[in-house]
């Protein structure tokens, strides 16, 4: 997979989202890499697929309600 350029939601970048009040991070991993609970999520998850392609600040429909795309970076590592 190509490195992501941070621009939008993609596989390999880290982001920060908000829902229902609560904000979340989390990097978006192979779905062989996927670990929830150290906020390692796959990209083949229902709520990553509908975030994928989303930019900083868009609203985002998902399974269960709407996410707000606070931040993406990209992690050190990936580049």
């Amino acid at each position: 997979v190509a490195v992501p350029s941070g621009e939008m939601v993609a596989i390999g970048c880290r982001m920060t989202f908000e829902r229902d009040g609560v904000e979340k991070m989390v990097t978006i991993v192979g779905h062989d890499e996927g670990e929830p609970a150290a906020g390692l999520v796959a990209y083949t998850a229902p709520l990553v697929k509908a975030m994928l392609g989303a930019e900083e600040g868009e609203e985002v429909e998902v399974p269960g309600g709407t996410v707000t795309i606070l931040s993406i970076v990209v992690p050190a590592e990936a580049g």
